[in-house]
């Protein structure tokens, strides 16, 4: 997954995705062990889960 910035941009790994409850707020977490991190949430189709998809930067690319 990519993400493109102002001055570049950022190639993510996705390792994990699983869903949750509303309520389940545990996906939030800020512990990421000194790396740097995206947590992308969203709902289920039926909206009564959240999927949570969780990836950590791999290689930035600088714009030329």
């Amino acid at each position: 997954m990519y993400l493109t910035i102002r001055c570049g941009k950022v190639e993510y790994k996705i390792y994990d995705k699983y869903e949750v409850f509303p309520e389940n707020i545990s996906c939030l977490s800020q512990e990421t062990y000194g790396k740097r991190e995206i947590t992308l949430i969203t709902c289920t189709t039926s909206s009564k889960k959240r999927i949570i998809i969780k990836a950590r930067e791999e290689e930035f690319y600088e714009e030329k």
